[in-house]
C-alpha cells in the first residue's frame, strides 16, 4: 500500500513542466512554501508543507490574472485529494491547513492531465 510519502512526491510531481521558481516567504513557524509560475502561460503552482498544527493560511501577492486555485492535500486522512477550489480576491486567498499536511494549489484545472 502506498505511504503518505508516495503521495507527497506524486503531488509535487504534478507541478506543470516549464514553470519557473518564484521567491516566496512564510511568516509562520513550521510552514514551508515553494512557488512556481509562468506569466506567459498563466499557470502557477504553490506547495505548502505544514509541519505544525492546524492553522489558517493567507497567501498574498497572487497575480490579478489568476481567479482561483484548486487545492490538493496529502495528510494522514487524504492521499493527494482535491478538497476544494479557493477564490482569489485582491491578490489574496485564504485556506485552512490541517496539521502535518502537504498542500498544493494549482491555478489550472488540467494540471493532473499533464
Amino acid at each position: 500500500k502506498p505511504t503518505q510519502r508516495f503521495f507527497n512526491i506524486k503531488q509535487l510531481g504534478k507541478t506543470p513542466s516549464g514553470l519557473r521558481s518564484i521567491p516566496v516567504t512564510s511568516n509562520q513557524e513550521s510552514l514551508t512554501a515553494a512557488a512556481f509560475g509562468s506569466k506567459e502561460r498563466g499557470q502557477y503552482a504553490l506547495h505548502l508543507v505544514n509541519k505544525g498544527g492546524k492553522r489558517p493560511i493567507e497567501v498574498n501577492g497572487i497575480p490579478s490574472s489568476i481567479p482561483a486555485f484548486n487545492v490538493y492535500v496529502t495528510d494522514q486522512n487524504n492521499s493527494f485529494k482535491r478538497i476544494k477550489k479557493v477564490q482569489v480576491s485582491n491578490g489574496k486567498l485564504n485556506l485552512f491547513a490541517e496539521g502535518g499536511s502537504f498542500i498544493s494549489l494549482f491555478s489550472v484545472d488540467d494540471c493532473l492531465t499533464r
